[in-house]
C-alpha cells in the first residue's frame, strides 16, 4: 500500500511538471528611466531605448564620485499568457558592463502595473562589480516571484517589466552601460487550456511562437 502511494504521488508530480511551461525569454519592447538626477549625487541614464535589442548598442551612466544611477527601466515585454494560469516564477537577464571605473548594483527590481514592487533582487557589493568585459547577470528563478503575487494580466500588461540602477563602488567616477533586458515567465496553464497557450521567444531579433 505505501509503495501504490508513493508510485501515486511520483504521477503526481510527473504530471504537474509535464503542465508547467515558460514564455520568453523576451525582450524589453521599451526602454526608460526614472527618478531625477542632480549631476552631483545622482546621475542620468543616457539613450535608454538601446536596451531593447542584443546588438552591442548600450544605455550608458557616467556617474561622479560614489554617485548612484536614476533607474533604467524596461517594460513591454509582450507576454501573451492566458488567463487562469498560475505564474510560478519569473527569471530576468540583464547584459551589464563596466565601461570605466568600478559600478555595482544598487536594486534590480521587478515592476508591477507600472510601479516598483517586491524583493529588491540585486546583487550589491564590491565582490559583484559589473565586468569590464560585460557580461547577462540573472536575478529570480522559475520558482521566484519576486516578493508578491502575479495574475496573468499583470505579466501581459505594458506596463510590467524590471528597473535596475548602480553606483560607482571605488569612489572615482565611473561610467556603466546596459545592452539588453530580457524575461521568461514560468507558469502553469489552466487546467485543459494548455493547448491554446502560445510561447514567445525572441532568439536574435527574431519572435518565434509555438504552442505549449
Amino acid at each position: 500500500m505505501r509503495k501504490r502511494t508513493l508510485t501515486l504521488f511520483l504521477l503526481l508530480v510527473c504530471v504537474a511538471l509535464a503542465f508547467a511551461t515558460s514564455a520568453g525569454p523576451t525582450l524589453a519592447g521599451t526602454g526608460g528611466t526614472s527618478g531625477g538626477c542632480d549631476g552631483g549625487t545622482t546621475f542620468c541614464w543616457s539613450n535608454p531605448s538601446n536596451i531593447t535589442a542584443n546588438d552591442g548598442t548600450f544605455a550608458t551612466v557616467t556617474l561622479g564620485a560614489s554617485g548612484t544611477s536614476n533607474e533604467l527601466q524596461g517594460t513591454n515585454f509582450g507576454f501573451f499568457i492566458a488567463a487562469g494560469s498560475t505564474i510560478n516564477g519569473i527569471t530576468v537577464e540583464i547584459f551589464k558592463k563596466s565601461i570605466s571605473g568600478s559600478s555595482t548594483d544598487v536594486d534590480v527590481t521587478i515592476i508591477k502595473a507600472g510601479t516598483a514592487t517586491g524583493t529588491n533582487l540585486g546583487h550589491t557589493g564590491a565582490a559583484n562589480n559589473w565586468l569590464s568585459a560585460g557580461g547577462i547577470d540573472t536575478y529570480g528563478s522559475s520558482s521566484t516571484l519576486w516578493g508578491t503575487t502575479w495574475t496573468p494580466s499583470d505579466i501581459n500588461a505594458s506596463n510590467f517589466g524590471v528597473q535596475i540602477s548602480c553606483v560607482d563602488w571605488v569612489g572615482l567616477g565611473a561610467t556603466a552601460g546596459v545592452d539588453f533586458m530580457r524575461i521568461t515567465v514560468t507558469f502553469t496553464p489552466p487546467p485543459g487550456g494548455g493547448h491554446r497557450i502560445i510561447q514567445t521567444q525572441i532568439r536574435n531579433g527574431i519572435l518565434k511562437q509555438r504552442p505549449a
